[in-house]
């Protein structure tokens, strides 16, 4: 995917959460992951959604919880992947239909 896209990592929700900041006019998509440190990704999620200027961000949830869907659509995501990914294609396939969508 990072051949298609510019790709931004950050190793904790804080970071990432000041990166969307700082990056706000460029993104295109959040792949936001519920297991981080310092901040967890529903917190990061009801931030960016609460957020007028972030919210137009649609924001994937990547997570092995699969009990975690309902909760992360609640709260905003435009989509959600399970881990482990078996098929790459598809989540290639969601990040570009999310994108034209928004």
């Amino acid at each position: 995917m990072s051949s298609e896209y510019e790709v931004l990592y950050t190793e904790n929700g804080p970071q990432a959460l000041e990166m969307i900041k700082e990056n706000e006019r460029q993104l295109s998509l959040i792949l936001l992951d519920l297991l981080m440190p310092e901040m967890d990704g529903y917190e990061l999620l009801e931030i960016i959604k609460a957020d007028s200027a972030l919210r137009r961000i649609p924001v994937i949830v990547l997570t092995s919880e699969t009990s975690a869907e309902v909760k992360s659509l609640q709260l905003g995501a435009s989509g959600f992947i399970t881990k482990p990914y078996d098929m790459p294609e598809v989540i290639l396939a969601r990040v570009r239909r999310s994108i034209e969508l928004a």
